[in-house]
């Protein structure tokens, strides 16, 4: 499902560098995934490579029989998968979140991961009735990374434990709660994302002649299109306009928002069980 490589961020990287050179006509950035047999924007990052390189490479600073002494994971040694991916990954995250340029990223379909840090640095969030969230490297022992402990406490403003609950869960994410926290910014029909893609690339270029329908600051010609095509999340899903997150809000509010700890959470869970079903999921 699209696992996010080394290559493919070392391609990123490449052509956000080319256009930081020859950027002076550009409007906007799209970025999409290619069709696959179940939609899918980004799975994350392609961790099982990761892993198996950190399995077939000794571990230890001792010599080997040849006396040549062996590559140590965990220090961020170049050449060694286990620093390299993690490194240049964070590296294109930060030009992504310091590009002034609008970007768009099309979330049709699964987005986890390091699917998250190549799309929520930029401007505008796409969900369609396609569209899964989720923030899951706590299941792995790992933390969210990708900038999510920067964007998800600034995104997801004035929402109490919304946040924590997201990043110490892995929760599941639709369309209506996307909206309703801010991580996505419109939704749209997964039918009319084409549509939608021929009449962003016509507003680019009808910008570079006229002035109207520009929003400012940096030039925004995309803004007024994706206004167009936005639809609440009801009228193309199963969903409620009200997901799980509002209506569940202030459960997780009293857990989340102010425990000092995971043993505080789960202390906090125990004592509503007999009220909330979901509670002992999470539990």
């Amino acid at each position: 499902f699209h696992a996010l490589t080394l290559d493919m961020v070392h391609c990123m990287n490449d052509v956000w560098d080319e256009w930081t050179k020859t950027d002076q006509g550009l409007k906007a950035i799209l970025i999409k995934s290619s069709s696959c047999k179940r939609p899918a924007f980004c799975a994350g990052g392609d961790v099982k490579a990761v892993w198996k390189d950190g399995m077939n490479t000794t571990t230890t600073n001792d010599n080997d029989s040849t006396g040549k002494q062996q590559q140590q994971h965990g220090y961020g040694i170049p050449g060694l998968l286990t620093s390299d991916f993690f490194r240049d990954e964070y590296t294109l995250n930060y030009k992504m979140a310091t590009r002034k340029v609008p970007q768009i990223s099309l979330w049709d379909g699964i987005v986890m991961g390091g699917g998250t840090g190549i799309s929520m640095h930029g401007k505008y969030r796409i969900a369609t009735e396609n569209t899964l969230f989720a923030m899951p490297e706590t299941s792995i022992g790992f933390f969210c990374d990708v900038g999510s402990l920067w964007w998800m406490p600034r995104i997801i403003l004035g929402k109490g434990g919304i946040a924590p609950y997201i990043a110490l869960t892995g929760a599941r994410l639709r369309a209506s709660d996307l909206l309703y926290t801010g991580l996505a910014t419109h939704c749209v029909p997964s039918e009319k994302l084409n549509e939608l893609e021929i009449a962003l690339a016509e507003a680019t270029r009808s910008s570079s002649s006229s002035q109207e329908n520009v929003v400012p600051p940096y030039n925004d010609v995309v803004a007024p299109v994706l206004e167009q095509f936005h639809v609440l999340p009801s009228s193309i899903t199963k969903e409620d306009d009200e997901g799980f997150l509002q209506q569940h809000e202030s459960i997780i509010d009293e857990t989340f928002s102010e425990a000092k700890s995971v043993e505080d959470i789960v202390s906090k869970l125990q004592s509503i069980m007999d009220n909330s079903s979901k509670s002992k999921n999470e539990l």
